[in-house]
């Protein structure tokens, strides 16, 4: 359970890279900090949302009653533990290099002349 729980997760931070390939506005969005955490939060939602309300039922499992806690405290949930880590790490591989840091010099490289 837990390995298909990550295979999942895996799933959804493909999504979201392929997503952030495709889409500009998704990238200048993700630039910054601010951006990256709200786009995560809204993903996370997102992605309970789908879950619970295409994947589940697919595979014959019962969706969570909008009633019930549980589907208030995933939807909480989600926008922290799934959306906002997948946003923020893939957001910041996303970026540009700083123009105006020097180049990294290789060790070997630093003592020779």
């Amino acid at each position: 359970g837990l390995v298909l729980h990550f295979v999942v997760a895996l799933g959804w931070t493909v999504m979201f890279w392929v997503l952030l390939q495709r889409w500009t506005h998704l990238r200048a969005w993700t630039a910054s900090t601010r951006g990256a955490v709200l786009a995560g939060l809204v993903y996370g939602a997102v992605v309970w949302l789908l879950m619970d309300g295409v994947v589940l039922p697919l595979s014959h499992a019962r969706a969570t009653p909008v009633t019930a806690a549980w589907f208030w405290i995933q939807l909480a949930t989600h926008p922290f533990v799934v959306g906002l880590p997948i946003a923020v790490i893939l957001g910041r591989a996303g970026r540009p290099a700083r123009v105006d840091a020097p180049a990294p010099v290789p060790r070997a490289a630093a003592g020779t002349r």
